[in-house]
């Protein structure tokens, strides 16, 4: 980093030591305590031993974007208890230096470390958790195919249409519980909503049909049929073959895909409460790595003497107890009991200002 002085480069210097030492440490735990509780599916199916290191070498990514903020914290309290444990705080004070002028360089520390998160999540995570879901089936000796039958889902196809869908059987190329809607330039030209519609090859022979049709105004116009029409021949642009696509999950998703996703199906009428908080997690989670930083400050400052022991302790204790708090959240949220960006943000506003008032309660008078 250029400009920092030398009392800077040598913070930083111990700061990035321990970080990384520290991730190599957790991450190996990590990936031992995953390897005992996945053993069996290997040995099972006789996997070979390149596929269990291939396995662990996709799922690093998604271990290390979930291990960040506990190696942050725990980083963080390490480097300033090294230095208070060795007297140089104090040379530092004498020098003429505040607390958070010394703890400038891992507050930035923590900043890039909550950008890396954020890029990591979002450009490197997904396609691997895809990778690992169609690794297991694999490993399992299965066919590697999600969408054989497939519920509640909608589709934007080809035209201006978009399909709402209860049930797709993939066996029977039938669809049921079908809404169909056709849309130009922001208008809908017409309604289909449909019982049960079967593929016969040339088109989706369908039964049970309510047919709606609207002007320019989005006013209905009369239709001159007797409704249900008991069987129509629809044809349209989409085959089995379109509906049976593999759609990626969320967390197979960057922010952009999902925020696509989420309007695809918001505009087909359906649910997407549980998304939505997923989407706002994309950008309140990489910030925790930024907030734990703070707080190892403000820990530090509460507790300068803090044994080792304890910071260990402490770290996966508080991280343990933020990972309650985020799931609890995302639950609530997810169930529409408190709005999704609440339920996203609200951990990051709790840490945030536990962080903001150690640092502030506890400053004055410190180390003295």
């Amino acid at each position: 980093m250029p400009g920092l002085n030398r009392i800077d480069t040598y913070i930083n210097k111990i700061f990035w030591k321990i970080f990384f030492i520290s991730m190599a440490s957790f991450l190996f735990i990590n990936i031992i305590i995953d390897l005992f509780d996945r053993l069996k599916m290997f040995v099972d199916n006789k996997a070979p031993v390149h596929m269990y290191v291939y396995y662990y070498l996709i799922k690093t990514p998604y271990l290390l974007n979930y291990m960040i903020p506990v190696v942050t914290i725990f980083s963080v309290i390490v480097t300033l208890h090294k230095l208070i444990k060795n007297n140089e705080i104090l040379i530092f004070f004498n020098a003429g230096l505040s607390y958070l002028r010394i703890a400038a360089v891992l507050i930035a520390s923590g900043f890039i470390i909550s950008l890396s998160s954020f890029l990591l999540s979002e450009f490197v995570v997904p396609p691997c958790n895809y990778l690992i879901d169609k690794t297991e089936s694999q490993i399992k000796k299965r066919p590697f195919v999600r969408t054989q039958d497939k519920t509640h889902f909608s589709y934007r196809g080809k035209n201006g249409f978009i399909y709402s869908i209860q049930s797709y059987h993939h066996s029977e190329q039938k669809l049921a519980g079908l809404l169909i809607e056709q849309w130009e330039n922001n208008r809908i030209l017409y309604r289909a909503d449909i019982h049960e519609a079967v593929f016969v090859g040339s088109g989706w022979l369908c039964s049970d049909v309510y047919i709606k049709l609207f002007d320019e105004n989005r006013q209905e116009i009369p239709v001159l049929v007797d409704q249900p029409v008991k069987q129509l021949l629809l044809i349209i642009p989409e085959t089995p073959a379109d509906f049976s696509k593999n759609i990626k999950k969320p967390d197979e998703m960057n922010f952009v895909e999902l925020n696509r996703f989420i309007r695809d199906k918001q505009s087909a009428g359906l649910d997407m409460t549980r998304y939505r908080v997923e989407y706002q997690m994309k950008f309140s989670f990489p910030l925790i790595s930024f907030l734990v930083t703070l707080l190892g400050l403000g820990v530090t400052i509460a507790k300068p003497r803090m044994p080792l022991s304890t910071i260990i302790g402490f770290s996966l204790g508080i991280s343990f107890l933020f990972w309650g708090i985020v799931a609890t959240s995302r639950s609530l949220g997810s169930s529409g009991s408190i709005s999704p960006l609440i339920a996203a943000w609200l951990p990051d506003i709790l840490l945030f200002f536990l962080a903001l008032s150690l640092i502030l309660i506890k400053q004055r008078g410190t180390f003295k």
